[in-house]
């Protein structure tokens, strides 16, 4: 499986609610959206349904067979994380992670001007 098709799995085993169009651009800006969930969907591996009242919107769900994907998707990230943190204190994580949520708000009120 195509990193990008992974990583749509990932994000829609994450979010209820993604934009169809153009919302992988923040990671490649060659990869197409709808062409991938498009292939996911013939795949079996997701799900779509039309938001009603919104049509730039796709509810994207996660069907049995992509769950054993996207769980070993967990394992290595769970894994990534035990390493990058190896060597730290459990109030050395707590402040990072309180770090890394302030400057994603922040972002947010950035990006809305």
């Amino acid at each position: 499986m195509y990193l990008h098709r992974f990583v749509v799995l990932v994000i829609a085993d994450q979010h209820d609610v993604i934009r169809y169009i153009g919302f992988l651009q923040v990671f490649h800006r060659n990869v197409l959206v709808s062409v991938n969930v498009e292939k996911l969907a013939k795949d079996g591996y997701i799900e779509r349904t039309n938001i009603e009242g919104d049509r730039r919107k796709i509810r994207l769900s996660l069907t049995e067979k992509a769950q054993p994907i996207v769980g070993r998707g967990k394992q290595l990230q769970q894994s990534f994380f035990d390493m990058l943190f190896e060597n730290t204190t459990d109030e050395m994580k707590k402040n990072f992670t309180e770090t890394v949520g302030i400057i994603d708000r922040n972002l947010d009120e950035m990006l809305k001007g």
